[in-house]
């Protein structure tokens, strides 16, 4: 090659050979005293054809090595591959658990040079630790040195710290050095989250990690497998006060929730708050917190049964948001009518209603207690003019309570509906409730002579539903072709039950003028079977549609 005129010369070696082939076929009487001169004469060659050799396989790297950095990839500039790099590191964790201690940002250095030295010298690549602690199993040689390198290469950066407890950790167990190590490290912490997988011992190593100084820490997420009932030490106290605490995640149950969250007196400084508490104790938690702006309780009852009084002033909280109230399962769903009669904030834009354990038999004057509730709590709270996101999950509410709530929520964008509403079969939706989506009159007196009606939710941009058994596709489409000049731009839609041999060819037949996206899953995973999709036009997709396409 012109670039390499090294490599034509090694194309001696092939002419040595030849010429010791010819050499050695030549005909004719020789002379015993050639042997040593021949022999000499290979041996020369053989060096010649090693040198050649050695010669021929530098240049080769070489080569190799101008090819890579001549590469599209190989000219990524730093600042982006960093960013690629962030991508590529899933958690970006010190992934260490027993018979494990490599991780992804490792990985990365064992590409190329470049890629180890960029990546050992990246901090950010190294603040997130991850370790998963269980007290009778034997840990790799390497992996306290490993994580001593991973410390030391995120520098003084700002940490994330994990740690999982599957056992309780006994004194003197060879996992304490670890936690130890990253004890240290507890004023560079702004994340910290704690999980006991345990369901025997008490919590003292929990109660000697929350007396670190953790002046940094923002998050906190504490996640135990039994209840928390012992009284929390005082000298917790100043412990965590001085930190910048803005969002608390509680997972236990017990009594001792508003104790634990004593300790920090960080209530007016948390945007951010998920706790399972009891439902007396939730209004005085909100009232604490003045400047939430998102909340996700989980409301239990510990004692004597709650009575909602006509003459209840609700309590208000104006600065929150986004609002999750969930209950454990839907015989407890008096306890979210109970919140939603005590409580109201005048300027949310999200709320969902969750129970779980699903369960059919439940009576009417309960969908009716709830839906009234419901109701009285969105016009308190301002729902008409600022709710914009509304999610009910396994809520056993009756189709015409259901359309009630929604009928005073003309400025919803996104609508979840995953709730029981056909009437004590499971949570699937009815022919009737799309019927009510479709067109609603409007009020009497806004009525001319003859009445008029309305599209129902017009601002209504994202929509997700269950369906079966009483559903016909005819009411769904009807709502859709009600809605080619509107706003909606996104709708899911999954079917249970007998529904799944329904036919969703038309589909097609819907005359779509706007980016409008549908799509239709049988069964419960959203791997399986997709039974329809259409986008009608691709090009101007939101970025949301865009998921779909990806996931088809």
């Amino acid at each position: 090659m012109m670039i390499f005129p090294r490599l034509e010369a090694c194309t001696a070696t092939t002419m040595i050979k030849q010429q010791i082939s010819s050499f050695s076929s030549t005909p004719g009487p020789r002379n015993l005293f050639d042997v040593d001169s021949i022999t000499a004469a290979v041996t020369s060659m053989n060096e010649q054809i090693a040198y050649h050799e050695t010669e021929l396989a530098r240049l080769k790297r070489i080569r190799l090595e101008y090819q890579t950095s001549l590469s599209p990839f190989y000219r990524i500039p730093e600042e982006t591959l960093e960013y690629i790099f962030e991508y590529a590191v899933e958690k970006n964790s010190f992934g260490w658990r027993p018979g494990h201690c490599s991780s992804d940002t490792y990985k990365l250095g064992q590409v190329c040079r470049r890629w180890r030295n960029l990546s050992q010298t990246t901090s950010r690549l190294w603040t997130t630790i991850l370790l998963k602690i269980h007290p009778f199993r034997t840990y790799p040689i390497t992996a306290f040195q490993r994580l001593t390198d991973h410390l030391l290469r995120s520098q003084d950066s700002p940490l994330s710290v994990e740690i999982e407890i599957e056992f309780m950790v006994v004194e003197h167990d060879s996992s304490t050095r670890f936690l130890d190590l990253v004890l240290q490290q507890s004023h560079r912490w702004r994340s910290f989250q704690y999980i006991q997988l345990s369901q025997i011992g008490d919590f003292l190593y929990l109660d000697f990690i929350l007396k670190r100084e953790m002046r940094a820490l923002e998050t906190l997420k504490v996640v135990l497998d039994q209840s928390y009932d012992q009284e929390v030490p005082p000298e917790l106290t100043p412990c965590i006060v001085s930190s910048p605490l803005q969002t608390v995640h509680l997972s236990f149950s017990g009594t001792a929730i508003m104790p634990f969250l004593g300790i920090f007196g960080h209530g007016p400084l948390l945007t951010r708050l998920r706790v399972e508490v009891d439902i007396r104790d939730a209004i005085p938690l909100l009232r604490s917190c003045q400047n939430l702006v998102a909340a996700h309780l989980v409301l239990a009852n510990t004692g004597r049964p709650i009575e909602v009084h006509s003459s209840m002033i609700p309590d208000t909280h104006g600065t929150l948001h986004t609002l999750t109230v969930e209950a454990p399962s839907q015989s407890d769903l008096h306890l979210i009518s109970f919140f939603l009669c005590a409580f109201t904030s005048p300027w949310l834009t999200s709320l969902s209603v969750i129970t779980t354990n699903l369960s059919y038999e439940q009576p009417v004057v309960l969908s009716l207690l709830f839906s009234n509730s419901l109701i009285s709590f969105l016009r308190r709270s301002g729902g008409p003019k600022t709710l914009k996101s509304f999610k009910v999950v396994e809520i056993p509410i009756q189709t015409t309570h259901l359309i009630q709530v929604l009928h005073v929520l003309p400025s919803l964008r996104t609508l979840e509906n995953h709730s029981i509403t056909n009437d004590g079969f499971p949570p699937l939706l009815t022919t009737a409730f799309f019927c009510a989506l479709n067109f609603w009159p409007t009020a009497s007196h806004e009525s001319s002579v003859y009445p008029r009606k309305t599209v129902a939710l017009p601002m209504l941009r994202e929509a997700s539903f269950i369906v079966g058994n009483d559903w016909e596709d005819n009411a769904f489409e009807n709502m859709l072709q009600s809605r080619v000049d509107g706003e909606l731009k996104s709708v899911f839609l999954r079917i249970r039950g007998r529904a799944t041999h329904l036919d969703v060819r038309w589909l097609e037949r819907i005359n779509a003028k706007n980016d409008l996206a549908v799509r239709v899953v049988k069964g419960e995973s959203v791997e399986k079977e997709v039974v329809g999709y259409w986008v009608k036009p691709v090009v101007g997709l939101r970025r949301y549609c865009w998921r779909d396409l990806i996931s088809l």
